[in-house]
């Protein structure tokens, strides 16, 4: 199955899902597709370990070093992209779209990204990713 297809079957299954911190937020959301994606979970040591958004970030903290959603995330998966404009269909990008306006990981879907919202997936334009950070294929290792 080619990325487009996997990526439409990922998000199609999560498409009934509701937010519920550690069991489907942000960082399960893009770390679920990373394994899908590339057999590694890049959050394997975090997951059960929280219940809310404070339990998240202090989880997130002891694993990485960082309190900002974003400079944890370049910790598991590396440097951003130059631009998030160079982000492509299967990337995590980062964007405020929360109401506190505090960052949020998603995914490209290529004319839009997918981020996790109250009730469900939601779609925003691309222009509104403020970071991104290029998967690589799954033959090689991260």
């Amino acid at each position: 199955m080619d990325l487009a297809a996997q990526l439409d079957a990922y998000l199609s299954d999560c498409r009934s899902k509701h937010f519920s911190w550690g069991q489907f937020d942000c960082v399960l959301f893009v770390a679920d597709w990373i394994k899908h994606r590339t057999g590694r979970d890049p959050i394997a040591d975090c997951r059960g370990r929280y219940q809310n958004d404070r339990g998240a970030y202090r989880t997130l903290y002891r694993a990485t070093g960082r309190l900002q959603l974003v400079e944890a995330a370049s910790v598991l998966l590396g440097p951003p992209l130059e631009t998030p404009r160079l982000a492509c269909r299967g990337d995590v990008v980062a964007a405020a779209v929360r109401e506190d306006n505090n960052p949020s990981l998603g995914l490209c879907a290529g004319t839009h990204a997918v981020f996790v919202g109250a009730s469900g997936l939601c779609a925003r334009p691309l222009l509104m990713i403020d970071c991104a950070w290029s998967l690589p294929c799954p033959q090689l290792s991260l």
